[in-house]
C-alpha cells in the first residue's frame, strides 16, 4: 500500500468522522425546528 493511497484513506476517515459529529449535532436541532415550527402552525404555542 502505497503512502499515497495510506493518506487519502486516512482523510477520508477523517473527513467522515467530523462531518458525523457535525451530523450528530445538526439532527437534534433540525428536529426542535421542525417541532416548534409545527407547533406554531397548529398555534399550540401562546
Amino acid at each position: 500500500m502505497t503512502s499515497r493511497i495510506r493518506a487519502m484513506i486516512g482523510e477520508l476517515l477523517y473527513v467522515a468522522h467530523r462531518t458525523r459529529r457535525a451530523i450528530i449535532l445538526a439532527v437534534p436541532a433540525v428536529g426542535t425546528v421542525m417541532m416548534a415550527a409545527v407547533a406554531q402552525h397548529y398555534h399550540l404555542l401562546p
